[in-house]
């Protein structure tokens, strides 16, 4: 379903915040408005933006290149008529690791502990943990390898170069149809900072912080959710490419 007036609404909002004539609350403003449309796309895209601004204090536009380039793509495919979901889709991978018969045994040994000797809970559960945490740890790495270092490269440089579109020729066709003109980028908006640089490390120390509480008082929940197969997804471009790929200037 195309929601033109919500596409057209978010694709104004992304222009506006680029030229600073908005700033990041204004932007959320529109993305909470837009993100409850039947449009998947204008859902996927309001999703995505939330990563890239503060909706704690307000800021203009804090943007590297790849950045501003990927939020001028958004905008141009917002001005047409074309669905994400028709190019791109999750490519999901499960597999079982000998890490998850670890993990099982080690949830088995924790609950016959615990009901045996349930007066040594606190030193149980930190065994426990002792042992969920770097199996979290291998598990997230395996799951990385899930995919090939060449199917890994080959996504990230769709998404670099191409994202939403499915390539060049995709993005030119889109351009010729609205009249988009490319915005150069401003190298000022990479310097722009809302918080001092310890500001930025506190929150990451506080959820280091609540990680270790939750591994502690919430072992055999992990250990579980440690016996459950691995699993991974990279975007997977199901569009066929009108041309052959080449570096695209958006």
């Amino acid at each position: 379903m195309i929601d033109r007036n919500s596409r057209d609404a978010l694709a104004d909002a992304i222009w506006a915040y680029l030229n600073d004539e908005i700033t990041a609350f204004k932007l959320d403003e529109c993305v909470q408005q837009v993100e409850v449309s039947e449009d998947a796309t204008v859902q996927k895209f309001a999703r995505q933006l939330w990563l890239y601004y503060d909706d704690c204090k307000d800021h203009r536009a804090m943007l590297d290149r790849a950045q501003w380039n990927l939020f001028q793509r958004m905008e141009l495919f917002l001005r047409t008529d074309n669905e994400f979901d028709a190019r791109y889709r999750q490519a999901t991978r499960r597999s079982f690791h000998a890490v998850q018969g670890v993990a099982l045994i080690a949830l088995v040994v924790q609950l016959a502990a615990l009901y045996t000797h349930p007066e040594l809970w606190k030193l149980i559960c930190l065994a426990g943990a002792l042992v969920a945490l770097p199996l979290w740890i291998l598990r997230r790495r395996l799951s990385h390898h899930l995919f090939t270092p060449e199917e890994r490269r080959c996504s990230d440089g769709l998404c670099e170069r191409y994202l939403p579109f499915a390539d060049f020729e995709d993005i030119r066709c889109a351009v010729r149809a609205t009249g988009f003109r490319k915005q150069p980028w401003r190298s000022q908006l990479a310097s722009r900072r809302v918080r001092s640089r310890l500001m930025e490390l506190l929150p990451w120390l506080l959820i280091s912080a609540l990680l270790v509480v939750c591994f502690y008082v919430l072992s055999p929940l992990i250990l579980l959710i440690e016996c459950l197969p691995l699993s991974g997804t990279l975007p997977e471009r199901i569009y066929q490419p009108m041309s052959r790929p080449r570096a695209a200037h958006l």
